[in-house]
């Protein structure tokens, strides 16, 4: 990514490091099978934090806690709704949780404290990257 993109700083962090000096960081994007939240309670109200594993109700990346204090914003509701452990476990209003869809088409406004972002691999959105990749080769 650093040749690619020389401006961006990307640093993988481990999980120790995550729970006691978490650095200043504009993104930060877990990818476990983790059974226990690996993303840290407190992070910075300007980071966004993206769980892109824990696609199994007994799976989880993301604390309780910090799905209970951030707008959630998901990739496809109705998967989320059966496999997004975090959300699950932590037991969400899905009244308050937003399809990524309703962001893009500005149906919902998500302005105010950075939210958190769960994908649970929704196949449409795989053919939307897959078009963007091969019209950016045109």
């Amino acid at each position: 990514m650093q040749k690619r993109h020389p401006q961006v700083t990307a640093q993988p962090l481990d999980l120790a490091q995550l729970q006691s000096e978490l650095p200043a960081t504009d993104v930060l994007i877990a990818l476990t099978t983790s059974r226990t939240p690996v993303i840290p309670l407190r992070i910075a109200p300007a980071t966004l934090a993206i769980g892109v594993g824990a696609f199994k109700p007994d799976m989880a990346e993301f604390p309780p806690q910090l799905l209970h204090q951030r707008q959630i914003v998901v990739d496809d509701l109705d998967g989320a709704r059966h496999e997004a452990g975090d959300l699950l476990q932590a037991g969400v209003d899905w009244s308050r949780v937003t399809a990524l869809s309703a962001v893009l088409d500005g149906t919902v406004n998500i302005a105010g404290q950075m939210p958190v972002f769960k994908t649970v691999g929704q196949a449409a959105w795989d053919l939307a990257a897959a078009r963007v990749a091969l019209a950016s080769l045109a």
